[in-house]
């Protein structure tokens, strides 16, 4: 036999070894699928559900096209709740087998409670092509018709899944949501018992009618309807829950003090009754009673991280930050997981300017429970810190969506819209605050402060007076009364008010500065220097008030004397603002633009994002005819903030100024200063300047009129007007103009306005 005849033979051996092995490794595979699958639907007869996800994941692994694993894992991680695991499996079940309608619903329902709206209508509408009339589909096209508020779609959609499966029990619950959507709340009410009767066992159903007379407030029938509940579910303690809670919202708190204790005694294993019967405590200000319930709670479950971490929560909310911190330790060290001692660190944090570190924390969280409302609240807390009000806005709105009863998120975004002017908001927000936490200091203050801030004096005061008999010797009350009786022109009650702080704080200079501005205001400088100076002897070294001492030094002239202070401020707060700032502005003021420069630029070597610095040092050099370095400057400005209107505008004045101008940009910028700064005569004048350039004659001549109406008295403007009204033919107008200008003996562009005029 030939050497080839020989290799063909071995190559058909090899080839059908191959063949056999791969038939024995298909079988083995096959065998070793069904068998963990198997084992899988075993556990979970069992109600092992842990054992279960490892068996069906073992049935994938082995198969990965293995529908009924992939299908049955995304059912038990939506049990689990982690609907991104169950979104994945479900997703490649129903891929793997598009007959699945019930894998490719539950992937339409997650996409729908994620709020992506658009990716769950298709899904929908995909199964409604294979199968029109599938009930459970056309539940969830209600929904999706509701959230779009097309009523009547959501009407039609939920009348063809009931004709379809009259027997579907949660199909009524959506009817009944669409039913009150179109103000039929007596047809809501009977599709919902319609619900309970045919599954009298399904707590679920059960509770949205309850949940429907609470929010109709039909207190007596939600009464009865949970008192049923609690008969019928007598293993659950969620009927005493919700008595408690409608006892609570109407005010009955005794009687929710009872249902909670019988809770207790009924389910003594159970820790969310002794947290509930704090936070009823809480409400009512009886913070003892709060504290010596968690005290005993934790007695009786000495292992239970969650009271524990709510004593901590409690403790810093009582300013006991220490116990707070030790404590929260304490349950972070058995459980670095464990959600309310991670929240109650986010808050030490926050405490302690450490905001950073704080958002590290809470973003962690969030990402374990997006819709968390507390976290969302710190995070907004967190990031008003930071003095980044629009991103604490936007998380304290998030918060306040999550959970419409946290008072601290109505509260933070009462004193955001206070912070912007919104004094009516402001208040607003604070009353809700107020009504769901009666004892909310903090809400107080800002209701008191829009109506200072209304010139609303004597309502004001009203409501300060009565504060501060509630909380006498509170500071803040008297501060915000010093303000009180200023706005009424009672600048001798003011005064009283900031003495009595200085009494009980001498170190406020806060408070000495409202002192000293009175004084100055009554024609008393001199006064208010020496008043500064005697609360400096008790504390020498007070930066504060030495800082307050130099600027009534530099009011009253005496530059010397400021700038040493300044200097001494500095030797003791070595990175502190104000002292660079003063020293600076003192500088610049007599001239000594050099010596100013340096100054800002030391500040700005310790920190170089600071704006008012970034700023002035600009506007410094400008004068000083350091075009690119204040150039620069602007830069790094709108890097800082892209919205800053007095850097685009200067910028884009020094851009339209170069000798090959990108007149585009300057545009630009000069457009974010126009959007943010409308009225200013400048910025008109920046924006008219930059149309001049760009030959828009018609443009610049609107918006050059603008400046000259704001500013009549200033030349360039209407030297500028001028040239606008030349580019238009307008010749006469240009020359009265001009002539106007020329009246002021001395303006940088005299001479040209002067040329320009003779040409004419």
């Amino acid at each position: 036999m030939g050497v080839k005849m020989k290799y063909k033979i071995w190559k058909h051996v090899i080839i059908m070894l191959a063949l056999c092995l791969l038939v024995v490794s298909c079988a083995n595979k096959e065998k070793q699928k069904q068998a963990a699958y198997e084992r899988g639907m075993s556990y979970l007869k069992k109600g092992d559900d842990k054992a279960a996800v490892i068996e069906f994941k073992n049935a994938a692994q082995v198969a990965p096209k293995y529908a009924p694993a992939r299908y049955q894992l995304g059912l038990l991680y939506l049990k689990l709740n982690d609907p991104g695991k169950a979104f994945r499996e479900l997703s490649r079940a129903a891929s793997l087998n598009p007959a699945n309608l019930d894998a490719q619903l539950k992937t339409a329902e997650i996409l729908f409670l994620s709020h992506k709206i658009d990716e769950s209508r298709s899904r929908i509408n995909k199964i409604l092509a294979r199968k029109p009339n599938y009930a459970p589909a056309l539940v969830v096209l209600s929904n999706l018709e509701l959230l779009a508020k097309n009523i009547p779609r959501a009407e039609a959609a939920i009348k063809k899944a009931l004709t379809a499966r009259p027997d579907l029990g949660r199909a009524y619950l959506t009817q009944a949501r669409v039913l009150m959507a179109a103000g039929k709340a007596a047809e809501a009410e009977n599709a919902l018992r319609r619900a309970v009767k045919l599954q009298p066992d399904n707590f679920g159903f059960e509770q949205a009618l309850a949940i429907f007379y609470m929010r109709n407030k039909q207190y007596d029938k939600a009464e009865k309807q949970i008192k049923a509940m609690r008969d019928i579910f007598k293993k659950s303690g969620r009927p005493y829950m919700m008595l408690a809670a409608l006892y609570m919202e109407t005010g009955r708190l005794s009687k929710a003090e009872d249902c909670i204790k019988s809770a207790r005694r009924a389910f003594p294993a159970k820790t969310e009754f002794d947290l509930l019967l704090t936070a009823l405590y809480k409400h009512q200000g009886k913070f003892k009673e709060a504290e010596a319930a968690l005290v005993q709670a934790l007695n009786r479950h000495p292992k239970s991280l969650s009271i524990k971490a709510a004593l901590a929560d409690f403790h810093f909310e009582r300013h006991k930050f220490k116990q707070a911190a030790r404590e929260s330790a304490e349950v972070l060290k058995v459980d670095n997981k464990q959600p309310l001692a991670r929240l109650v660190r986010a808050k030490l944090l926050i405490k302690d300017n450490s905001g950073q570190k704080a958002l590290d924390i809470l973003n962690a969280l969030l990402k374990e429970q997006p819709r968390m409302a507390a976290a969302l609240y710190q995070k907004g807390m967190a990031l008003f810190g930071m003095g980044k009000l629009e991103l604490a806005r936007k998380e304290a709105a998030a918060a306040v969506a999550a959970d419409p009863r946290l008072a601290g998120a109505h509260t933070l975004l009462g004193q955001l819209n206070l912070l912007s002017r919104d004094f009516d908001g402001a208040a607003r927000e604070a009353a809700v605050a107020l009504r769901l936490q009666p004892y909310d200091f903090r809400a107080a203050v800002i209701i008191g402060q829009s109506l200072i801030r209304k010139k609303e004096y004597r309502n004001a005061l009203k409501l300060f007076k009565k504060m501060s008999k509630m909380l006498p010797g509170n500071t803040e009350i008297y501060a915000n009364l010093a303000d009180t009786y200023l706005g009424l022109k009672k600048p001798a009650r003011a005064r009283e008010m900031l003495e009595k702080i200085l009494t009980l704080q001498p170190v406020n200079s806060r408070a000495l500065a409202g002192v000293a501005r009175i004084m100055s205001a009554d024609g008393d400088l001199p006064g208010a220097i020496t008043r500064v100076r005697e609360q400096l002897r008790g504390q020498p070294d007070n930066p504060g008030d030495l800082l307050l001492l130099a600027n009534l030094l530099a009011v009253n002239h005496k530059y010397s004397e400021a700038l040493d202070i300044c200097k001494r401020v500095r030797t003791l707060r070595p990175r502190g603002t104000g002292a660079f700032m003063l020293a600076a502005s003192i500088l610049k003021s007599q001239g000594r633009s050099r010596e100013s420069a340096v100054m800002y630029q030391d500040y700005l070597r310790l920190n170089p994002d600071y704006l008012p610095a970034v700023m002035s040092l600009a506007s410094v050099l400008e004068d000083e005819k350091d075009i690119k370095g204040a150039k620069t400057l602007y830069q790094h400005a709108l890097k800082l903030n892209p919205e800053l209107p007095e850097a685009a505008n200067n910028l884009a004045w020094i851009i339209s100024h170069e000798p090959k101008p990108d007149l585009g940009e300057a545009l630009r910028l000069g457009l974010i200063a126009k959007n943010a700064r409308p009225d200013n005569p400048s910025v008109a004048d920046t924006l008219g300047w930059i149309h001049l350039q760009r030959h828009s004659y018609v443009l610049a001549a609107s918006q050059l009129r603008q400046a000259v109406a704001a500013a009549p008295d200033n030349p360039a403007f209407r030297y500028h007007l001028a040239l606008a009204l030349k580019g238009q033919g307008k010749i006469d107008e240009a020359r009265k103009e001009l002539k106007t200008a020329l009246k002021v003996k001395d303006f940088p562009e005299r001479q040209d306005a002067g040329k320009m005029l003779k040409s004419m």
